[in-house]
This record gives structure tokens, C-alpha cells and sequence, in this order.
């Protein structure tokens, strides 16, 4: 088993950090791979974006105390390869990463989740692509995509009741009608 699950495709890097025992800590062999894995991302003239997550029930608990301690110090340790540059780090990428933790962990404690873009037009990237990525990489339907737009809508720099008439005029009826459609469509294709 990998400490970290990579995945490229389409221009996408998606780094996975795969310690779920541990709530995916860091120790020095996983922050080995993580060099590598940014420096790769960075020099690659086939990677656009990377994806930044973990498996379990955490995105990352932090420091591995219990192995620093067995160790008898903290952080890097003497694995040679968690001494690598790691341009996640050094704040040397200048490629988007996007940090996808458990939305839906947040969602249950009531937390506001959007999801933004940075500079569209700089970057080429869109709220339909964004959600196309979380559809595809994450498994979002609908309903986590509707809860996304409408936190986005009461999140918004505009007067509560432009935000009020936006949610209830134009966002959830939409919703409401692709909901229908994908239903419909769903119980046609089953006859």
C-alpha cells in the first residue's frame, strides 16, 4: 500500500494521501512522496491542476506524534527523501491546486462549503469545469452541487435581498427542474 495514491489524467494530478490509520499523518516517508509528487506536478508541461485530498475520515491530522516520538524527533526525521524540495511547501507552484477535503463532513457540522474559481479568465477554468471535477473525481450528484451554489449565493458580496430572490427565484427552481429531469430521465431508462 502507497502512503500516497496518484492519479493523473485530462491535465489533472490528483494526490491522495492514503495513511487512513493514522488520519492521514505526516511522517517522513509520506512527506517524501508528497516532494515528489509536487515536484512533478510542477515541472510537468502535461499537468494543469492538481487535486490535494485523503482517504478516510480525515484529510490530514498533521504530525505523526506517535512515530516522532518512537523516532525522538519531529518532522523530517532521517529519511533522505523527506529532505527533498517540496514546492507545496516552498510556495514555488504556480499551477492551481485545489484542497479537497470532506465536504460532506463539513456539510454535517453546519459549515458554509463553496466552491470558487480563482481568475477565470487567467486560468481557463469555470464553475462548470469545478463542478464537472468534483462530479467526476468525487462522486458529487446534484444534491452536494446544490448545496455548494446555494452556501455560494448566501456567501455572496451583495444585499440580502438580492441574495433572498436569487435563491429562491432562480437557484433552487432550477435545481428543482434538473432534479426532475435526472429522475425522469433515470426511470425512462430502466423500461
Amino acid at each position: 500500500m502507497s502512503v500516497l495514491e496518484i492519479e493523473r489524467g485530462d491535465g489533472i494530478m490528483v494526490l491522495r494521501l492514503n495513511r487512513p490509520e493514522r488520519l492521514n499523518a505526516l511522517n517522513p516517508e509520506l512527506r517524501g512522496a508528497l516532494a515528489e509528487a509536487w515536484t512533478e506536478f510542477r515541472d510537468s508541461r502535461d499537468l494543469e491542476i492538481a487535486i490535494f485530498t485523503g482517504t478516510g475520515r480525515a484529510f490530514c491530522a498533521g504530525e505523526d506524534m506517535k512515530e516522532s516520538v518512537a523516532r525522538g524527533t519531529v518532522g523530517a526525521g532521517t529519511d533522505p527523501r523527506s529532505k527533498l524540495p517540496n514546492p507545496y511547501n516552498d510556495g514555488t507552484l504556480d499551477k492551481p491546486v485545489i484542497v479537497a477535503v470532506n465536504a460532506m463532513l463539513l456539510r454535517r457540522l453546519r459549515f458554509r462549503v463553496t466552491v470558487n474559481t480563482d481568475n477565470r479568465l487567467m486560468s481557463g477554468v469555470t464553475m462548470s469545469s469545478e463542478f464537472e471535477t468534483l462530479s467526476r473525481t468525487f462522486g458529487f450528484g446534484l444534491d452536494e452541487m446544490q448545496w455548494l451554489t446555494l452556501n455560494a449565493m448566501k456567501s455572496a458580496f451583495a444585499p440580502f435581498d438580492q441574495r433572498l430572490r436569487l435563491i429562491n427565484g432562480v437557484i433552487k427552481p432550477g435545481y428543482a427542474r434538473l432534479l426532475a429531469e435526472t429522475e425522469f430521465a433515470e426511470t425512462a431508462a430502466r423500461y
